[in-house]
């Protein structure tokens, strides 16, 4: 039977973008992380928080304003 081992990912910016699900391979260890990946669980948000990774810790970040898309109908 095939081991699953849970990781959060984060995007390019450090932001978390979701979870991430990848088989534990037998004959391998320690565990080879897919790029971006941690098995450290971010803490719970807000509406209006992100979770930003440092490389050890997960830090609550207030999210920013995206510019408005200049292509968008009017």
């Amino acid at each position: 039977m095939e081991i699953l081992i849970t990781g959060y990912q984060y995007k390019s910016n450090n932001r978390y973008s979701g979870v991430y699900e990848f088989p534990q391979h037998k004959d391998q260890d320690p565990i080879h992380l897919p790029p971006n990946t941690t098995l450290v669980a971010p803490p719970a948000l807000a509406e209006n928080q992100d979770a930003l990774w440092d490389g050890t810790a997960w830090s609550v970040v207030d999210k920013e304003a995206l510019p408005p898309n200049p292509y968008a109908p009017v």
